[in-house]
């Protein structure tokens, strides 16, 4: 019983005060990494981040001051740091490497939270699929088309292609093209469309609208009306002008030509 007694105050004279001052590293180290995180917090408030971040910026600092803590104590135990820091940088690459895929989607999700360069709400085209954003995550963002399917792209999708964002700008100009036969009044098709243009109440008069002969086509002399709207209005000044050109031409006697082709057959004369 004697030699174990010796042998316990021998291993608490040794090892105790390394024990005691771990166990004060460790105890500071928790309270300094709530602190931090708080404070990391409070920043992100400050400075109106998307709400989005927080919950992952929060988890991604703790877990990296507590892994800063723990290399600490074992530091101070007289632990081997080489090893340590050998092992979690090896188990850092093969996570990395597994997860290639999903960090890109964070990367980028992270890199669309805070450059915004679309937000919930605003009606996005990328890829040739286009919608209406309704969902906004780290690792994917969702669409809503115009027929209520759902489309959920990887934010890295997102951010590796072009995309247009219809809603960046408070306004936005209608190119609507119309065509006229060859044989109807070109300066009085063109009066008409712009005198419809002007009368809708959803057409910004400034700029004025203009329209212009763009083409010379198979079948008919195409006509291009340009004139401003508001962008939430876009849609509905196309329909309502496309059939009051319609209903107008009908009226004044311009017609607007189908698509046609002449064939010219020719050959020797059976005999």
């Amino acid at each position: 019983m004697e030699k174990f007694m010796d042998w316990l105050w021998a291993v608490v004279v040794e090892y105790g005060p390394k024990l005691l001052v771990a166990l004060i590293v460790l105890l500071v180290g928790l309270w300094l990494a709530k602190l931090v995180t708080k404070f990391v917090m409070k920043m992100l408030q400050r400075g109106k981040v998307d709400v989005t971040l927080h919950s992952f910026i929060r988890s991604t600092v703790y877990i990296a001051l507590m892994i800063l803590v723990v290399v600490t104590v074992c530091g101070t135990l007289g632990v081997n740091m080489t090893s340590i820091i050998t092992v979690i940088g090896a188990a850092g690459a093969a996570i990395a490497l597994a997860l290639q895929d999903s960090l890109k989607n964070i990367a980028s999700g992270i890199l669309i939270l805070v450059s915004h360069p679309f937000r919930v709400g605003d009606y996005v085209q990328t890829e040739g699929v286009g919608g209406t954003v309704t969902e906004i995550r780290l690792f994917y963002t969702t669409l809503t088309t115009i027929d209520n399917s759902r489309v959920v792209l990887p934010n890295s999708r997102l951010t590796g292609n072009n995309l247009i964002n219809y809603n960046a700008e408070e306004t936005r100009r209608l190119d609507q093209n119309f065509s006229i036969g060859y044989q109807d009044d070109v300066a009085l098709a063109k009066e008409t469309i712009l005198m419809l243009a002007c009368k809708n109440e959803l057409t910004i008069p400034e700029p004025e609208p203009t329209v212009q002969m763009v083409e010379h086509g198979d079948s008919a002399i195409v006509l291009q009306l340009r004139c401003w709207t508001k962008t939430g209005d876009y849609w509905q000044l196309k329909f309502e002008l496309l059939e009051q050109v319609k209903a107008e031409f009908d009226r004044i006697g311009i017609s607007i030509p189908f698509h046609q082709v002449d064939v010219h057959v020719t050959g020797e004369k059976a005999e």
